[in-house]
């Protein structure tokens, strides 16, 4: 089954006269990482927004958005919290909170996860993402690159259906790009992952 389908799918900024999107239609299959490749500003970003109801962009859409075969508009923000998870570009753009285990916590907390169900899924992520020596930290004293794995830990703790990583790897280092690359790998093995670039040699 496609995670998502895109059909006919159009898209044009306010006060703008060429769309973003062009009758874009396109399957997105269930259990595979997908990629998302083009320049900068082709609108790969403006594709991904579409997926995710409460970051779509403002101004004229055509088309149809399905999720596992249901209208996107027709599910509700709780249930696409918890089942589409979403990582942006520049990682202080999604980072809410002071602590390391309190961004990882916000998610289930938000959604009114008991208190030992959230902590046995903030520990596993903690485990399975490598942060135990960042457990405690503040956000602001970590590197982009170690922020990027907040931001993904944070998004994969739900155990979404899908994540969305709209250019995960702009601006960090040769290291951390591997380290940040085999983590979606692996992500993939248990997720839908839908992923945007426009370096291909990554």
């Amino acid at each position: 089954m496609a995670a998502f389908e895109i059909r006919d799918l159009s898209f044009t900024y306010p006060n703008e006269n060429k769309p973003a999107l062009d009758n874009i239609t396109l399957s997105i299959p269930e259990g595979r990482i997908t990629l998302i490749c083009g320049a900068s500003g082709s609108g790969k970003s403006t594709l991904l927004r579409r997926l995710k109801t409460c970051l779509a962009d403002h101004g004229k859409a055509e088309g149809e958005v399905l999720f596992f075969g249901k209208a996107l508009d027709a599910v509700g923000q709780a249930e696409q919290a918890r089942r589409i998870g979403f990582v942006f570009q520049h990682p202080d753009d999604q980072i809410v909170t002071d602590k390391v285990f309190h961004e990882l916590a916000f998610g289930p907390e938000s959604l009114g996860w008991d208190q030992a169900r959230m902590r046995l899924a903030v520990a596993e992520m903690a485990s399975y993402f490598g942060l135990d020596e960042l457990f405690e930290k503040n956000v602001a004293e970590l590197s982009g690159g170690q922020k990027q794995l907040i931001n993904l830990a944070s998004a994969a703790v739900l155990r979404p259906d899908v994540l969305i990583l709209d250019e995960p790897t702009v601006g960090l280092d040769p290291k951390q790009i591997i380290e940040i690359r085999d983590l979606i790998k692996s992500l993939g093995k248990k997720h839908t992952v839908i992923l945007s670039s426009h370096i291909l040699s990554e």
